[in-house]
């Protein structure tokens, strides 16, 4: 057994900056805002589209993970399965290549320790997290092969988890 390696947020992602301007020359993107991700849970309830749009947005790629930073309270977070733009009150982490997959940096922005530092916020009427201080929370690491073999665990439990709720949905009482 390889010993857990304690690392800072910021060692392990990157916090992505990349902008989509709602100009007309623009290709038509999927956009997620705030209120088309589920508290909590992950899940993606819906998006829009750029073109529906006037405000500057975060561009994000497979595999990135977003969460939520107006409101971090809300325990807002999503790994899309598609590329696209994001409202600008959502933070977009990279993982760093090599260092950390995406299954397990969505693990870790659900950890009360992320949630405990999300929650030193500037701003009273609008809270909102700060990269800076998120960056500088640390969490457990193993190996990147092992990081896979636990998120592969975890799709498949989230899987039969969708399953059962989609099941429960279609159940009188």
């Amino acid at each position: 057994n390889r010993p857990l390696r304690v690392v800072s947020t910021r060692e392990m992602a990157e916090l992505v900056r990349d902008q989509f301007g709602p100009d007309a020359s623009s290709a038509q993107r999927a956009c997620i805002e705030l209120e088309h991700i589920e508290g909590g849970t992950g899940r993606i309830l819906g998006t829009t589209l750029t073109t529906q749009e006037s405000s500057s947005k975060c561009s994000f790629e497979v595999g990135d993970v977003l969460y939520g930073r107006l409101r971090p309270y809300l325990r807002k977070f999503a790994c899309p399965s598609f590329a696209g733009v994001c409202s600008s009150e959502i933070l977009v982490l990279r993982p760093r290549e090599g260092v950390i997959t995406t299954d397990w940096l969505l693990g870790l922005v659900q950890t009360e320790v992320f949630a405990r530092a999300a929650a030193i916020t500037s701003g009273s009427k609008m809270p909102r997290a700060d990269w800076r201080t998120l960056g500088g929370t640390s969490g457990f690491l193993p190996e990147i092969d092992e990081q896979q073999r636990i998120g592969e665990l975890m799709r498949g439990m989230d899987r039969e988890l969708e399953h059962l709720i989609s099941l429960s949905e279609h159940v009188e009482v």
